[in-house]
């Protein structure tokens, strides 16, 4: 749903595809999701209809192994509506060189630990929160090393615990960045009302400026980035 007409006259712009956590919806992540788009940013949340909140059935957890895939082609299909005169308020919208993935949870896991044969050459950076696996310790799969990557988690989330987060910070290839939020859960901070909403949108929102959207400067180097009390910041650029 689109509350103001999109900013064609300013495009094209870069893209984010968020992914929801297992048993969730898009529609959890609007306040997140519109901080971005506020920014400058075309933000495309899919639903994964077998592994969300209204799964016939319930949730399937193996579907997230699809979700590689299936973001893919929301990307395809984007990029195509963009590229067409046809494509309606997206025509025209998108900077098909500067693509960004967001995952939570589950959603997370499925695109950050992704085979190589499902792996999107398009994307350009990473921002994982609250991730819940540590399969990638297997060696079955493999994730984007050289990419930029952003790395969220509440150190009281008992759905995921934080050092699942911690692990695959210190295996990343810089540039890297941890944002760890201090006495949060697993998933209330992506909502507006949480007092730790602020320091992820901004943390998250400064790390799409420079690594989407080639803005100079450091993530870190803005105030809102960490605030203390709610939330730390360890970025790390080479």
């Amino acid at each position: 749903m689109f509350d103001e007409s999109p900013a064609t006259a300013s495009g094209p712009f870069p893209l984010i595809v968020l992914a929801h956590d297992l048993g969730s919806t898009p529609a959890l992540y609007g306040d997140l999701a519109a901080a971005w788009a506020g920014a400058g940013f075309v933000v495309a949340a899919p639903s994964f209809p077998l592994s969300d909140a209204y799964a016939p059935g319930g949730p399937n957890g193996s579907d997230t192994a699809n979700h590689p895939k299936d973001v893919s082609a929301v990307i395809d299909r984007i990029l195509e509506l963009s590229a067409s005169d046809d494509g309606g308020i997206l025509a025209g919208m998108i900077d098909s060189s500067s693509v960004g993935i967001a995952g939570h949870g589950a959603g997370a896991a499925a695109l950050l630990f992704a085979n190589p044969c499902c792996l999107d050459e398009r994307i350009d950076a990473l921002t994982v929160m609250s991730l819940g696996t540590n399969e990638y310790k297997s060696g079955a799969v493999e994730w984007p090393q050289n990419r930029p990557l952003l790395v969220v988690h509440g150190d009281a989330d008992v759905v995921a615990p934080k050092m699942l987060s911690d692990d695959i910070f210190a295996a990343a290839s810089a540039p890297k960045g941890l944002l760890t939020l201090l006495g949060v859960d697993h998933d209330s901070y992506i909502v507006r009302s949480s007092p730790a909403f602020a320091v992820t949108a901004a943390t998250t929102t400064d790390f799409w400026r420079i690594y989407l959207d080639g803005a100079p400067g450091t993530v870190g180097s803005v105030s809102g980035d960490f605030v203390p009390g709610v939330a730390t910041l360890t970025f790390i650029t080479d």
